[in-house]
Formats: C-alpha cells, sequence, structure tokens
C-alpha cells in the first residue's frame, strides 16, 4: 500500500473510569496541563486533539463515557479497532486472569509478549492487526480511545512511545517509506499536499475587534515568567552526568539548559508539535519607495504560504512543522484557506514618514490578535514556536524600530530588504532618518511600535508574549521578527530568556538586534528571505539538543 499523502497523526487516550465525577487518565500530560494523569480530561482539550477522525477500540461502557465527553466525530467502531481480549473468557473476567500482574507492566508491550489467553487474541496477532490499522488510517488527525492491555501496548508499540509515555502524538511524515518506524516527532495534522492548490474566492475582509486594551497588555506582559532556575540548574546538572567529554556538546548543551528553564522540564522533550506563525500586513510607507516591490505581493505570497507553494511551506514540511499565516493588515484581498487566520485591523499602516504608524488602538488589537493565534494553538498541542513575518516594505519599519531600540543610525540599521538597487535603497535611508527624527528620543516601547512599526510586529510582540506565558519556548526568524522581540522584551523583560535566535539575517537590523538582546544564534546561512525560514531550519538542531541531553547515557550508566 502505497502511503497517503500528508501525516497521519496518532492521539492516545485512555478510557475514563465510569463514575460520578467521571475520573480517568489521559497520556498527553506534555501537550496540555488539562490532560494531565488522574484528571478529567475537559471536553474542549480533547476535542481540539482530534478533529478529523475518532476511534474508540471497544463498546465497553467507559470507552463510551470517554466518547460522549468528546464533542466530535463521527465514532468508527471495527473489527480492526476491536478489543478482543476484554470481557469474559470462558466465565473468568480480566482481573481474575491478571491478578498477579503489576499495573504498570499491564502498558507495556514486553508483557504481552507471550500473551495467549484461552478463547483470546495472541499478543502477536494483536501486535500485527494494529499495525495494519494504522498503516490503513488516511492523513490527519486521528483520537483513538483505548483502555490498558495488549492493544494499547501494541498501539504505543507501533507509534514508538514507550511503555508509559509522556507524548501520545506521532505521525508517519509522507515522505517516509510504509517500511520505515513510525517518528517521535509530530509533523502537520491536516496539511494537505504541497502541491494541491486551493481554489476559492477572496476572503471576506472583517476587522478585527479593537477590544484588546492597554490594561490587557500589561497583564499579558506581567504573565511572562522568569526562567526556571531549578530545571535550569538541574539541566546543567544533567550535562554534567553525560557520558561524553567536558563542554563537547558544545551549545547543543546551552539549547537544551534553556527548554528546560523555559518549559520548566529536566532533563527537556524534544518538541513534538513545531508551529509556525506567520504574521502579515503591509506598510504606508510603500509609497516611499522603499522598495521595488508592488504592495500585491504579500497578499501573493500570503496564499503561497498557505496553500504550500512558498519557500516557507517547503521548509515547514522538511522540518515537520505546522504553518499558519496571520492576516493583521493585508491591503489585497486573500484566498480562504483554513491555515490562513483572519484578523485584519487596518489596511496596512499609515506612513510613517508622515507620522505614527499605527494608532493605539490598532497597535493594541494587532498585539491582542497575535496573542490569542499563538494562545490557541498552543491550546492545540504546539510546543514550540517560530515566528515568521510577509509584508512588503516591512524591512523599512523594521530598521526604523531597530534603530530607535538600539541607537544606531539609519544608516547602520537599513539594508537592501527585497533586492533594493542603490536609488531605492537612498530612498528607504532617508524614510528610516525621516521616521527617528521624528520620534526623537522616546524610548517607550508600545509607542516605539505605534510610531514606527507594522502591524504584524505588533502580532508577534503578542504572540511571543503569549507563547512565554505558557512557557513554550519561541523561536526567532529574520530582522523583522528581531526588531518585534526589541517590543516585547521592552515590555517583558523576562521573555528574552524564553527566546531562541534561528540565524544570524544578512538584512543589517538583524545583527544589530542580536547583539542588543544578548542572543546567539543558531545558523549563520545569510538568509534574508523572511516567512519564518531560518526558524523552520532551526527546529531540528532545537529537537536535537534536547534528545541527546535527554537520551544520552550518563557515566554512571555506563557503570
Amino acid at each position: 500500500m502505497t502511503p497517503s499523502v500528508g501525516p497521519t497523526t496518532v492521539t492516545l487516550v485512555r478510557h475514563l473510569a465510569v463514575s460520578s465525577e467521571v475520573e480517568g487518565r489521559c497520556y498527553g500530560q506534555r501537550l496540555d496541563p488539562g490532560l494531565a494523569d488522574d484528571a478529567a480530561p475537559p471536553a474542549p482539550q480533547l476535542s481540539a486533539l482530534a478533529q478529523v477522525a475518532f476511534r474508540r477500540t471497544s463498546p465497553a461502557a467507559r470507552a463510551r463515557a470517554t466518547a460522549a465527553l468528546i464533542d466530535g466525530g463521527p465514532w468508527t467502531e471495527d473489527a480492526a479497532w476491536a478489543e478482543r481480549n476484554f470481557g469474559e473468557w470462558e466465565g473468568r473476567r480480566w482481573d481474575a486472569c491478571w491478578a498477579d500482574v503489576p499495573a504498570a507492566a499491564l502498558d507495556s508491550a514486553e508483557a504481552y509478549l507471550g500473551f495467549d489467553p484461552p478463547g483470546a487474541e495472541r499478543y502477536d496477532a494483536v501486535a500485527s492487526r494494529v499495525s495494519g490499522a494504522l498503516d490503513a488510517l488516511a492523513a490527519g488527525r486521528h483520537l483513538i480511545i483505548t483502555h490498558a492491555g495488549p492493544i494499547r501496548a501494541a498501539l504505543s508499540a507501533a507509534c514508538g512511545v514507550g511503555s508509559r509515555p509522556g507524548v501520545c502524538r506521532h505521525h508517519r511524515p509522507r515522505w517516509r517509506r510504509r517500511s520505515q518506524p513510525w517518528a517521535g516527532r509530530v509533523d502537520r495534522t491536516d496539511r494537505p499536499a504541497r502541491h494541491r492548490r486551493s481554489g476559492g474566492t477572496p476572503q471576506p475582509r472583517q476587522r478585527t475587534d479593537l477590544s484588546f486594551s492597554a490594561a490587557d497588555l500589561a497583564e499579558l506582559a506581567r504573565s511572562v515568567p522568569p526562567p526556571d532556575p531549578d530545571a535550569a540548574r538541574s539541566a546543567r546538572a544533567r550535562v554534567d552526568e553525560l557520558a561524553t567529554p567536558p563542554g563537547a556538546l558544545g551549545r547543543l548543551a546551552d539549547m537544551a539548559i534553556a527548554l528546560a528553564a523555559t518549559t520548566g522540564v529536566c532533563p527537556p522533550f524534544a518538541p513534538v508539535r513545531p508551529t509556525l506563525l506567520i504574521a502579515a500586513a503591509d506598510h504606508g510607507v510603500h509609497r516611499q519607495g522603499v522598495t521595488m516591490w508592488p504592495q500585491s505581493v504579500t497578499a501573493a505570497i500570503a496564499d503561497a504560504a498557505v496553500r504550500g507553494d512558498a519557500a516557507s511551506a517547503v521548509l515547514a514540511d522538511g522540518a515537520g512543522a505546522e504553518l499558519v499565516v496571520l492576516d493583521v493588515g493585508i491591503v489585497e484581498p486573500t484566498v480562504a484557506h483554513p491555515r490562513l487566520l483572519q484578523a485584519p485591523v487596518a489596511p496596512g499602516t499609515a506612513d510613517l514618514t508622515a507620522g505614527p504608524a499605527m494608532t493605539s488602538d490598532q497597535a493594541l488589537a494587532a498585539v491582542g490578535a497575535g496573542a490569542d493565534a499563538a494562545r490557541n494553538l498552543i491550546a492545540d498541542g504546539a510546543d514550540l514556536l517560530g515566528v515568521g513575518d510577509i509584508g512588503i516594505a516591512n524591512t523599512t519599519s523594521t530598521a526604523a524600530l531597530t534603530a530607535a531600540f538600539t541607537g544606531r543610525s539609519a544608516a547602520e540599521a537599513t539594508g537592501r530588504g527585497a533586492g533594493a538597487d542603490d536609488p531605492t535603497l537612498e530612498r528607504k535611508r532617508n524614510a528610516v532618518a525621516t521616521a527617528l527624527r521624528r520620534v526623537g528620543s522616546e524610548t517607550d516601547p508600545f509607542v516605539l511600535l505605534c510610531q514606527l512599526g507594522g502591524l504584524e510586529h505588533a502580532a508577534l510582540a503578542g504572540a511571543m508574549l503569549s507563547a512565554a506565558a505558557k512557557r513554550v519556548p519561541v523561536v526567532l526568524d529574520g530582522a523583522i521578527t528581531l526588531s518585534a522581540a526589541l517590543v516585547a522584551v521592552g515590555l517583558a523583560p523576562p521573555l528574552r530568556e524564553h527566546l531562541i535566535a534561528s540565524h544570524a539575517p544578512a538584512e543589517p537590523a538583524g545583527p544589530i538586534a542580536l547583539a542588543h538582546l544578548r542572543l546567539v544564534p543558531i545558523l549563520d546561512l545569510q538568509l534574508r528571505l523572511g516567512e519564518g525560514s531560518g526558524a523552520l531550519l532551526a527546529v531540528p538542531i532545537i529537537a536535537a539538543a534536547a534528545e541527546v541531553v535527554r537520551h544520552t547515557v550518563t557515566l554512571d550508566q555506563l557503570g
């Protein structure tokens, strides 16, 4: 059988116990605090885990009770998923058959290798049936409700999650052969084939509610926690215990320690659902001739990103990352698509050379839109948030923001962006210099955002703050996201410790912002693409840093 196009994600959830309080367990506590062991999983949180196909492995009351708690469906029951070993065997109940087996062993495939009870199915037959059923799953998101026992052990083994998984989502990327074992990272769960173009009509342009207030922003900034010192200390100690020469892991060790400090977990887990949020908007300074590209390119690239044709979408496929575009101010119409989030605040910004680029209400609304988008993505399982941008002329506002925050000149901070020729570059530098003279010695980060920034800068700042508040690491891309980080860190200084610099951008504002933020980039590929491209390229390295610290043998284990 040829694997279906697109990745397949499976989430394993245990039956709930049938009681007046509907207690139960779910293996997924790393994905959402609401899914902790011994806690009843709230329906909305479970529903978010699987929106394509639902299965339960038996018609038992526990499975029905769990299914009823989840607002979704349709539910599938067929022989491939049946728990044929449960119930009574020749008058004996399951508990009686396994009275002498430790409960923890019932989650382990090894415990069932010789499983052949009277009148029931052998474990090797269960494992074969489960493997075939998993292979037959369509691309998309699938939730399986199952009890402990042979079938859950077989499912766990087939998904490679171990005996008592802390991570329950696994996928088969579309480029893997069927014979390869299931991977340990989760890819996009509902992405269409990269080259499947969506038709459709332009999205209706409906303004975002301007209800996010200054008080909301202050509360969001206050919610960003400092790094967890205990987790960082434990991670550093673990690195020292590994069977590697001192310092041999280099910056991989530093990254792992930083991941532990952000997430509060040691040793850190590799991300299982990396997600890229691209904020897109247009800029009024475009009319100053600061770019050689028409403003319509912003909408065109946003459309290409969500349908899978843009460079960022290709890189997202390779990184196993979900990609979402947030429109907070694209001037031209865009085509409706499930991965294009519509939150337009205004049709681009005003001309920053003549006055404030945004009103305070517009900037707040864009911050709120970015914060909401990040919050929703995290609720849906994102555990590493990359940020990117799309917006013709946004390197002009980026240069202005970066210069204002760092005290550098317009000439130092302004680059060629999307290939400006010499006359265009001169106009661009003049526009930035004019804007800087207009704001003078202003230092308030929000005021500078309103005066010089773009709607996508504001949305990116909101997304960073929202992710850090949930202890989700944020991977920055190039100069645009770095300038947004200057704003966000200005609003909430602890945020800096939750940021990962993916690469050293070629655009001059990028290295200036990196130095000011005291961030060391992972890569230096002379990228100036934007779209979150550098963040996506860094994802496998970040995952490797966590994996090597978590799984490398220690000196004590060597004996």
